[in-house]
C-alpha cells in the first residue's frame, strides 16, 4: 500500500511539474481598500487562488499586505508575471515583492 502511494505521488509530481506556480506576495500601499480590491480583481483575471492574507500598519501610515497566490494550469508562470506587473502598476502601491514557495 505504501509503495503504491509513493509511486502515485511521484507520478502526480511529474504531471504537475511546470503547471503551477506558488508565490508569497508582499506589498505596501497607501490605501488598504484599493490594494485589496486590486489583488482580488487581478487574482480573478489571472486565475489565481489567493490565501493566507495578513495585514499590518507601518509607522508611516501605509499598510503592508502579505498573501499567498497559486497559479495553476498551463502558462502559470506567464500569468504570475502579468499579475505582478499589473499589481505593481496599481495607483498607490509603494512596493510589491514576490517570492516563490
Amino acid at each position: 500500500m505504501l509503495i503504491t502511494l509513493i509511486l502515485f505521488e511521484r507520478v502526480q509530481q511529474k504531471l504537475l511539474r511546470g503547471r503551477y506556480a506558488h508565490f508569497r506576495f508582499s506589498l505596501e500601499s497607501e490605501n488598504f481598500a484599493a490594494a485589496m480590491n486590486s489583488v482580488t480583481l487581478l487574482a480573478e483575471k489571472h486565475d489565481a487562488a489567493v490565501s493566507g492574507i495578513s495585514v499590518e500598519r507601518t509607522e508611516g501610515g501605509a499598510c503592508r499586505i502579505a498573501f499567498d497566490a497559486e497559479f495553476s494550469g498551463r502558462h502559470a508562470a506567464v500569468r504570475m508575471q502579468t499579475f505582478l506587473r499589473e499589481l505593481t502598476e496599481t495607483d498607490g502601491m509603494r512596493s510589491v515583492h514576490a517570492d516563490q514557495n
